[in-house]
């Protein structure tokens, strides 16, 4: 049984920081939305999608991480792994956005066909491209974050980031 509790502390700790940023970053975008829409009287309170869609993505991200194509720049400058690994997981990410509107639609009609072409004529596509935006530009924060993390430790990164460590005159 420990085994067990070995697997899923490991799993706990991988999937952690990643869940953490992106249920700031959904929760940010849901209540962005809200108060768009509350403009013109629309209620709209997606807490809870919001928090699911920040689980799905985390783990989608860490199995993404998994394939080989995702250290193809590993020797590069930092920018080059954190703009792949931004394109990749932005176009994971449009994937989810497109199945957060057709999965409901799916069930709502019993027909996938029928439920995609709902989706794709009454999904309001500015609003899609706009939410994405901003999805882009977290993952990119991520991405970067990531690589710096990964170039310097995580140790000496909480170190420089929470408590200051590090000398200002070597930047």
């Amino acid at each position: 049984m420990s085994k067990f509790f070995r697997f899923i502390g490991r799993e706990v700790r991988e999937i952690l920081p990643a869940t953490i940023f992106f249920l700031i970053l959904f929760h940010l975008v849901s209540m962005t939305k809200s108060l768009i829409l509350s403009e013109h009287s629309i209620p709209l309170s997606h807490s809870a999608t919001a928090t699911v869609l920040a689980l799905v993505v985390a783990k989608v991200i860490l199995i993404a991480d998994t394939l080989p194509t995702m250290k193809s720049f590993a020797d590069k400058p930092l920018i080059y792994p954190t703009l792949w690994r931004t394109f990749v997981y932005s176009f994971l990410v449009a994937i989810v956005q497109y199945l957060e509107e057709l999965i409901p639609a799916w069930i709502d009609t019993g027909n996938f066909a029928t439920a995609n072409a709902r989706v794709y004529h009454e999904l309001v596509w500015t609003q899609f491209l706009g939410v994405h935006i901003w999805l882009v530009f977290g993952l990119f924060v991520y991405c970067a974050a990531t690589e710096v993390i990964a170039r310097i430790g995580a140790k000496e990164f909480r170190s420089l980031f929470f408590t200051g460590g590090g000398n200002s005159a070597d930047l």
